[in-house]
């Protein structure tokens, strides 16, 4: 039961974002007088609570288990908040707060991984796990918010009352470990290789994140199509494509420069597909991407650190993923001048990974 507590936090993680996706339209059906540009924000707005708050957890007191499940019981207030009608100020405040909770596990749900499953094969195996159980959390996120949001967008939010469950979990079968100052203080060294997998990561993330902001409303311009359930369909027809390849990660037989090659591949031919309005291919490409994308970057970020700083590694990492959706918007919006720029980008940065990789192949002894 352990592993499924430590698990249970991934099911969270990303949710917090991919879930209000089908309900934007209807939210800024509500909201009149607020521009796109804030709409689409508040997907985002957790991320920036969350970056903050990442790294000042470190220095928290109490123990992690203690920090786990003071997070969740703020993640569940802050998610709840929005059931009851509020200006939109308020909304935007509600959606900070959860990012604040959102920040005290987020980094557990990786680094418990590593405390308390030390070896290689058993870590390389949860990490997999993560993903999938990340990628169920999103499809059961988007299928019920699409339904829940033909009635009214604010049930949306009733969906965070699910958090209840990793908060029993945590409480009942996380053993408590006492937080030691050595590891707080101990300081962290940032490799230049290292530092160029967190851009990746952060960019790889940052344009992935525009395809679930952008279907709902791809629904309701291009295709006349107003019910969000249906829009919510295909974005969990992602999550489990990638909860599919997810469970099956360990038996990709690929050499870690293809994988990464191939998770921006996917992107670019997902956002191609997408600027084409063939959103069944665009979701199909879209899926692949990201149930390996965070596998990969994982073991990256694993090959490329210490045993000491590995955990700290990680929970840095994931924090890259949600630098990515807070930048999301102003790609966003960058799209609606040029549409050209996914391609462009996409093409650009393949070819360069391309290079890249010839480099590498030729330094190697």
């Amino acid at each position: 039961m352990k592993k499924v507590a430590i698990l249970s936090l991934s099911f969270f993680t990303v949710l917090t974002g991919a879930m209000l996706a089908p309900a934007l339209p209807a939210i800024q059906h509500s909201y009149p007088d607020i521009s796109a540009f804030w709409i689409q924000s508040l997907l985002t707005l957790p991320s920036a609570s969350l970056l903050v708050m990442l790294f000042i957890s470190r220095r928290l007191p109490g123990t992690k288990k203690q920090q786990v499940l003071v997070g969740l019981l703020i993640y569940l207030i802050g998610g709840l908040l929005p059931l009851m009608a509020m200006p939109f100020v308020g909304l935007a405040i509600a959606r900070l707060i959860s990012g604040f909770g959102l920040s005290l596990f987020a980094g557990p749900a990786i680094s418990l991984i590593g405390e308390h499953y030390p070896e290689a094969s058993t870590r390389r195996q949860l990490l997999g796990w993560a993903s999938a159980v990340t990628s169920a959390g999103t499809v059961c996120a988007v299928s019920l918010a699409g339904w829940l949001v033909s009635f009214d967008w604010h049930w949306v939010f009733a969906l965070y009352g699910s958090a209840i469950v990793p908060v029993i979990l945590i409480w009942r079968w996380l053993p408590e470990r006492p937080s030691t100052s050595t590891n707080r203080d101990k300081s962290f060294k940032l490799t230049g290789r290292l530092a160029i997998t967190y851009g990746l990561n952060l960019f790889w993330n940052a344009l992935y994140f525009v395809i679930p902001t952008t279907v709902p409303f791809y629904y309701q311009t291009w295709l006349h199509d107003s019910n969000p359930a249906h829009a919510g369909i295909l974005m969990a027809g992602v999550s489990a494509e990638a909860l599919v390849v997810g469970m099956n990660y360990a038996h990709i037989k690929a050499s870690p420069q293809r994988k990464l090659i191939t998770i921006f591949a996917d992107l670019v031919l997902a956002g191609s597909c997408l600027l084409l309005r063939l959103p069944i291919l665009t979701m199909m490409f879209a899926g692949l991407g990201v149930a390996m994308a965070m596998p990969v970057f994982n073991e990256r970020v694993i090959a490329q650190t210490s045993p000491a700083d590995r955990d700290h590694a990680l929970s840095i990492g994931y924090a890259m993923v949600f630098a990515g959706q807070l930048v999301s918007p102003f790609i966003f919006s960058s799209l609606n001048i040029s549409q050209r720029l996914w391609e462009l980008t996409g093409t650009a940065l393949v070819f360069g990974l391309l290079a890249l990789r010839r480099r590498l192949q030729v330094a190697a002894p």
